[in-house]
């Protein structure tokens, strides 16, 4: 039991720690009102936090376009993100 006990307090410590360790904070909502940002395009395309990369496929279909683009919305690797327009 001694031989094992350092590993239980370590395996012990490291969870408790991991419990207590802060909650990710939901960081794909924007702080302000869209379109409001200093910074924020205008007159372009621009998801609503973090960055995006690579719009490619432009599509008509059905009164409807739709924009594929590489989309990084946690902030880990890249996704493909969609985002759509309704002609009326």
């Amino acid at each position: 039991m001694q031989k094992h006990l350092p590993l239980l307090l370590a395996s012990a410590m490291m969870l408790t720690a991991s419990a207590n360790a802060e909650k990710p904070k939901d960081t794909n909502k924007p702080s302000a009102p869209l379109y409001d940002e200093e910074y924020r395009p205008q007159f372009h395309f621009s998801p609503p936090s973090h960055f995006m990369n690579d719009p490619n496929g432009l599509v008509y279909f059905k009164g409807t376009y739709h924009l594929y683009f590489q989309y990084n919305p946690f902030g880990l690797g890249l996704n493909w993100g969609h985002a759509r327009m309704a002609l009326r």
